[in-house]
């Protein structure tokens, strides 16, 4: 499993002229092209765009009123029976408007399949034919009983295998996504759960294959992964690393500059390097020093004792607006066998 961090991604300051700054947690993935047919559909105001994620493949339909974001599991095939959500975020000059507008997106449908589901609802199930029909790979938006914006989701046509076993990561970002690959049953279950440091993450969508959680635990560094998922219970050692950025100043003028400060935290104990990579999003914006792509070895020795990493980079303002740096961290490490309880936990 790889976790970018934002698995650590991290926008910085979207904010032009604010005296807060705002961080919000981006996982760097592939986009999936739009398929040009679905875009020449879309009502003005609309548009779609989709990419996978860590597992999961994400529909966005940016809309008058804001984005709403339908979350499937990228492995979908034919005769699966899989679970989703469905998320709005509003958009709006203030508290007022942005609630009109969420309320306004919650009333629009999304449609799988001549299936229809209520933004609002966030949830859902879908239960894919075998064999596929002309329009199982057609997702589209509704606003008023009127279709907004149609785009394609990927299914397998043939049926793919169940894994025999549960696979369980090793450590996951705070904020982002954890992927459980293992024999599931596609469907949101109440008896189903998964923790992390004793606090139950929700989950984002699930394949007979492979479960898909955002990882809501706030506790850092060396814990326990815990899952109950379809009558099986197991759990492992697990490190949960988190990441900060601030910068004193958020909106630069040409020439002035501010100091990025970047802090990992949760890497007490950790054998071995880690990768940190760092990206400038807004090259016309700001330059950072060092180069708007970087990629830094975290060695064991320069973890702190208290389970940090910290590094500064000199921002330059290069033209007023908003701007963006990413960080990922990558952990690929999953449990083994002699770590892994099998049965109640």
């Amino acid at each position: 499993m790889t976790i970018t961090s934002s698995s650590i991604s991290v926008l910085l300051a979207r904010v032009a002229g604010a005296a807060l700054i705002s961080i919000a947690f981006i996982l760097i993935a592939t986009k999936t092209p739009l398929d040009p047919r679905a875009a020449a559909q879309n009502a003005a105001g609309y548009g779609v765009e989709s990419k996978s994620d860590n597992g999961l493949y994400i529909t966005t339909f940016t809309t008058p009123q804001g984005v709403i974001k339908v979350n499937l599991p990228d492995d979908m095939a034919a005769g699966d029976t899989i679970s989703g959500t469905v998320t709005a975020e509003a958009t709006g000059r203030n508290d007022a408007e942005r609630a009109r507008n969420l309320a306004e997106l919650k009333r629009h449908v999304f449609v799988v399949e001549g299936q229809q589901t209520l933004v609002g609802a966030e949830t859902f199930s879908w239960s894919i034919p075998r064999p596929l029909k002309t329009n199982s790979k057609n997702i589209s938006l509704l606003h008023r009983g009127q279709n907004a914006a149609t785009t394609t989701i990927p299914i397998s046509a043939t049926p793919l295998p169940r894994p025999s076993q549960f696979t369980l990561p090793t450590g996951a970002q705070q904020g982002r996504l954890i992927q459980i690959k293992g024999p599931g049953n596609g469907i949101f279950s109440p008896q189903d759960y998964v923790k992390v440091g004793g606090t139950v993450v929700p989950p984002v969508a699930e394949s007979p294959r492979s479960l898909i959680l955002r990882n809501a635990s706030d506790s850092s560094g060396p814990t326990n992964i815990e899952c109950h998922e379809n009558g099986a219970e197991m759990q492992c050692p697990f490190r949960n690393i988190g990441i900060n950025l601030s910068a004193p100043k958020l909106n630069l003028l040409r020439g002035e500059t501010t100091t990025l400060h970047l802090v990992v935290n949760g890497l007490g104990g950790v054998a071995g390097d880690q990768s940190l990579d760092l990206e400038n999003t807004s090259p016309s914006v700001i330059r950072m020093s060092g180069g708007d792509r970087q990629h830094i070895n975290i060695r064991a020795s320069e973890v702190r004792p208290d389970g940090t990493y910290s590094i500064d980079r000199t921002l330059t303002g290069i033209m007023a607006g908003s701007f963006g740096v990413t960080g990922t961290v990558t952990w690929a490490d999953v449990c083994k066998p002699t770590d892994l309880v099998v049965g109640p936990v």
